[in-house]
């Protein structure tokens, strides 16, 4: 592939691409007012279909063919192109393709609309070249009817797009289509039936909450499940305020001394609204369909880990009762947590959160003795603690596992596994995590001490 730029008064810079697709080759050249474009289209046995790999290259270029200076790239854009191209019904063969190197700058809009003046080019290409409406339709893959419709409309008018406002009225006009989205936005809880009745009762207007719906998607308004959050009091959001302005400077190095550590808690069952089923209308009550709750989860398990860059604790069950104190200062700091500080040096620094058994008399006693330093960290902020996230991929790991744990020691088993397993996991890399710390806190600060969306 050759490139050849071209500054053109428009403002354009057009670049002249040659796509090399067989040995034999035919120049095309096509001139359009301030647009010159050069390809070669295939002459082999595939009937000058270009292969997808090469529709998306073709895609992927157009960003190059044209690009418009200090200006945002626009329909007419397209409509240059194609003319310039001058490869329909000689070159591409999946228009799909073609379109998934266009890029987001590029409204869906404008890849719909492009998609469409592609694929009216190529039939009248291909009858222009002598084939019959059948052989149109069967090498596309459409109808003859749509072919011979595409082919008259061309005859009559010389252009084979649609005339536009041609098609079924629209059900509400732009003011009703404001009136639903102006709606919505000031009361986000409603949902597509109220929204239905309120647009009948004020404009008199009667669509189906599928139109409803379809016009707030529109721009870019979906129904999805709120973040559910600890509700944040003066208080906390006074400390979460304090902390993130104490670290939001802290560099790798200071972070890379901290264990970020906490205890969570699976079950057997887990009652989580992950699970999707794919199943045919009217069968809801099948029993193939029906996820069964035990209570209580049907028994769980309570768990301690650790985590900090390039380094992680192995995972610790809690065995036998609930953490107390005690528990918390014999199981895990003199065993886990002592022997990994005494690795790090005197810059060692431990997370915990503020439950009860952690801050504890005892236990703070014991951090004195040993000389471990504890991080201050605000209550009811696990947005804070990149071990949630942890916690998190690995209950996602756990509700995935085929087949699921069915009794405690399986869950213990596949606990332990997919802890192991996390440092390989793709959406779980522990050092990204962390290295996110100085965005959360400057994060929080932006926000005012609110929800972070970490």
């Amino acid at each position: 592939m050759t490139m050849e730029h071209m500054g053109l008064e428009s403002g354009f810079m057009v670049i002249a691409s040659m796509l090399m697709t067989s040995e034999k080759k035919i120049p095309l050249l096509e001139k359009h007012n301030k647009v010159v474009a050069v390809c070669y289209a295939p002459t082999d046995d595939s009937g000058g279909v270009l292969p997808n790999s090469h529709a998306r290259w073709l895609g992927e270029s157009l960003g190059s063919l044209l690009v418009p200076r200090n200006k945002t790239h626009s329909h007419q854009s397209f409509t240059w192109l194609s003319k310039a191209l001058g490869v329909l019904g000689q070159g591409v063969g999946s228009h799909t393709a073609l379109l998934k190197g266009v890029g987001t700058p590029y409204t869906d809009d404008v890849k719909l609309s492009f998609l469409m003046e592609l694929f009216l080019r190529r039939v009248v290409g291909r009858l222009e070249g002598g084939q019959t409406q059948a052989e149109v339709a069967q090498t596309i893959g459409v109808s003859q009817s749509a072919i011979s419709r595409i082919w008259n409309r061309f005859l009559e008018t010389g252009n084979a797009s649609r005339i536009p406002g041609q098609g079924r009225r629209r059900a509400t006009t732009p003011n009703e289509d404001r009136y639903l989205v102006l709606t919505t936005r000031r009361h986000r809880n409603m949902n597509a039936t109220l929204l239905q009745q309120h647009l009948r009762s004020a404009t008199g207007t009667t669509v189906s909450t599928l139109t409803a719906r379809n016009r707030l998607h529109g721009v870019g308004l979906y129904a999805r499940r709120p973040m559910v959050c600890v509700r944040l009091t003066s208080r906390y959001r006074r400390d979460r305020r304090e902390r993130a302005t104490e670290h939001v400077n802290w560099r790798r190095n200071e972070w890379s001394n901290v264990l970020f550590s906490d205890e969570s808690r699976f079950s057997v069952h887990p009652d989580n609204r992950r699970i999707f089923i794919w199943r045919d209308r009217g069968s809801r009550n099948n029993p193939a369909f029906v996820h069964e709750s035990v209570r209580f989860g049907g028994g769980g398990v309570l768990v301690y880990g650790g985590i900090s860059i390039d380094g992680r604790k192995d995972l610790y069950i809690i065995r036998d009762g609930p953490l107390t104190a005690r528990r918390y200062r014999g199981e895990i700091l003199r065993r886990i947590v002592v022997p990994y500080a005494a690795a790090i040096g005197d810059n060692f620094i431990l997370m915990d959160d503020n439950c009860r058994p952690h801050r504890a008399n005892l236990v703070e006693d014991f951090f004195f003795e040993e000389g471990i330093v504890r991080m201050e960290w605000p209550a009811c902020s696990p947005d804070m603690n990149p071990i949630e996230n942890v916690w998190d991929a690995v209950g996602r790991r756990v509700a995935g596992h085929q087949p699921p744990p069915q009794t405690l020691q399986e869950l213990k088993r596949t606990l332990l596994e997919e802890w192991d397993r996390m440092p390989q996991l793709v959406h779980c890399p522990l050092n990204s995590l962390i290295d996110s710390m100085p965005q959360r806190c400057s994060t929080l600060l932006a926000v005012r001490e609110k929800h972070t969306p970490y």
